[in-house]
């Protein structure tokens, strides 16, 4: 799994899942987005949606930082660029039914090196209506 973080909190993705994680550029907006939709990002001829991870996980919103990198991931549905603090490499682990009901984004919990880190299932990024809506903006995303 891929380990990332926002602010002091650490999550992680499935390895397979992840493409390459790159240093954050120019971002550009798009009206009437909804507020997970930070905008667009050009990634070698490729348009992909940047995803606000801080929105998407409740926490405090804060402007982009040059320190910040985008975690690019391809699901079953689409490529997208999810804003992230940073990343701190690859762990190899199963993640843990944690016993309590978690939201149907995050799916389990791993520890790690003393740190307790919440793994996250990306196909549950968006929800039905929030993907359509999406979508409509941003048809070449698809």
């Amino acid at each position: 799994m891929v380990v990332f973080s926002i602010d002091d909190r650490r999550y992680a993705v499935a390895l397979h899942l992840v493409q390459r994680v790159v240093r954050v550029a120019a971002v550009t907006p798009v009206p009437k987005a909804p507020p997970f939709l930070l905008g667009i990002f050009n990634l070698r001829g490729a348009v992909l949606p940047v995803i606000n991870m801080r929105e998407r996980l409740d926490h405090v919103q804060r402007p982009i930082q040059l320190s910040d990198q985008l975690l690019i991931l391809t699901s079953v549905k689409q490529t997208v660029a999810l804003l992230v603090d940073g990343t701190h490499g690859v762990i190899e682990c199963v993640p843990t039914d944690p016993g309590v009901l978690l939201s149907g984004l995050l799916s389990g919990i791993v520890k790690s090196e003393g740190q307790l880190i919440l793994t996250l299932r990306p196909d549950y990024l968006f929800s039905k209506t929030e993907e359509n809506h999406f979508v409509a903006i941003l048809p070449e995303a698809r």
